[in-house]
């Protein structure tokens, strides 16, 4: 083998090692951002005092948790809200209180659902959809509704911490601009 071709040999091996070394790292950052972590199960979050729930109208309480993006983490963040009904007690079936909790994403585009200053319904500020106190969808106002469905309902329970009662929330989202009911991965 001559001098000369075997510098050139070493002089490519060389180079090539160099681009690995610089493109592995380089790939590797570009496609951090599309993968995704399994899904981890939520545990059911305590959000509110049941005294602290007038019956019948609606109270929004905040969900916090581990929120992730490309390449942080962020412990203790906001991840999303809730709107909290209580309903009254059947007493003749000898259960206690009931509340029923609804997310306060839309499920047209994903807007945050306020309450209607009438506290009669809610409503979307993006396209004016209406739900009502159960989450279904209303036509009102001659104004079609745009979400394929009502609000979606979130599991809850209510727990006794220290005797006092608290409800508990399990957060989950969904996709959105669909009829059925389908969690986000």
């Amino acid at each position: 083998m001559q001098r000369r071709n075997l510098l050139k040999w070493l002089s490519a091996a060389l180079s090539t090692m160099c681009a690995s070394i610089i493109a592995v790292p380089g790939v590797r950052y570009l496609f951090a951002t599309v993968q995704r972590d399994t899904p981890q199960a939520v545990p059911p979050q305590r959000v509110a005092r049941l005294n602290d729930l007038p019956i019948g109208e609606p109270v929004e309480a905040a969900i916090t948790g581990r929120r992730r993006d490309a390449w942080s983490i962020y412990p203790e963040e906001t991840v999303g809200r809730v709107w909290l009904v209580r309903r009254e007690a059947d007493e003749s079936a000898g259960s206690g209180a009931r509340v029923d909790c609804y997310s306060s994403v839309c499920p047209h585009l994903r807007c945050n659902v306020s309450l209607d200053p009438s506290k009669q319904s809610f409503i979307c500020p993006c396209h004016r959809g209406r739900f009502g106190l159960e989450g279904e969808r209303l036509q009102t106002d001659g104004q079609r509704n745009p979400a394929n469905r009502g609000l979606d309902a979130l599991p809850c329970q209510i727990v006794e911490v220290n005797g006092e009662p608290w409800v508990e929330v399990t957060w989950q989202e969904f996709e959105p601009g669909i009829s059925a009911k389908v969690t986000m991965s």
